[in-house]
């Protein structure tokens, strides 16, 4: 036998209240997690992967020389990694680029997120450096540069034996020249493959490796230079950019987070 229909009705009411004050609560509860300072996951965006077999230029990258077409510098898969050697002549250079403007058409890599500072950004990259050589002690074979989408900038040379950060005209600095290494430097062993994180949030930087911290400053304003990678937004460049070193280098992964300031 079915029962009344009102107490159907009060039964279907009560059960709808419930289901109301307990949503409420979940909400209440997602709320007050939020205000309280929660973080938000930061979003990861893989820009090279060498389990995928190919090298940077084949997974979005493009490969850049100077001269253009007639650069004795070389770059290759090999045994797991993109490998790129520019001491067949020091005066070149070349590297990858994750943007680069090409007449009036601006080549941007497909998945190349928005590095914005003042919400934060991280920059992951797996590399080798297997031989360096500089004629200038403010020059490096292999370079990672990284451009916000203000133009606040950070480039980080790598020697052999030394990891140190390129000066330019800063918020803390306005008169800093360009291009000379700083005294935000490192000693450590760069011929083995490590990952190393550089993190960036607000007017700073800072870079870490296995847990250590192996330098931090201002970010730098590097638009004064010729170079395309210093005047686009939104940029990473990772090789040799001068004709005053030279390297042999071996990359196996890089990727940006988005959204880590604290």
């Amino acid at each position: 036998m079915h029962p009344p229909a009102t107490n159907s009705r009060n039964h279907f009411n009560k059960a709808t209240r419930e289901n109301c004050v307990k949503q409420l609560i979940r909400i209440a509860f997602m709320v007050s997690v939020v205000a309280c300072g929660s973080p938000i996951p930061a979003e990861t965006v893989v820009l090279y992967d060498s389990q995928e077999g190919t090298a940077l230029d084949q997974q979005g990258w493009a490969y850049v020389t100077r001269p253009l077409l007639v650069a004795k510098a070389q770059r290759s898969f090999s045994e797991g990694s993109t490998r790129l050697d520019t001491t067949p002549l020091m005066s070149e250079w070349a590297g990858f680029l994750s943007r680069v403007p090409v007449g009036s058409i601006r080549f941007s890599h497909p998945r190349m997120p928005e590095l914005d500072r003042e919400a934060g950004f991280t920059l992951r990259f797996q590399v080798r450096v297997a031989e360096e050589r500089h004629t200038s002690n403010d020059r490096a074979g292999f370079a990672v540069v990284v451009v916000s989408n203000d133009l606040q900038a950070v480039e980080l040379g790598f020697w052999t034996d030394e990891v140190w950060a390129q000066s330019g005209p800063n918020r803390r600095n306005p008169g800093e020249p360009l291009f000379t290494r700083t005294v935000e430097l490192t000693r450590i062993d760069t011929a083995e493959m490590a990952l190393y994180e550089l993190r960036v949030s607000g007017d700073s930087y800072s870079l870490q490796s296995k847990g250590r911290e192996l330098l931090g400053g201002p970010l730098r304003d590097y638009s004064a230079h010729w170079h395309p990678v210093y005047s686009q937004t939104n940029t990473i460049f990772l090789g040799d950019n001068t004709s005053r070193a030279s390297a042999v280098v071996e990359i196996a992964r890089v990727e940006v987070s988005t959204d880590t300031a604290p």
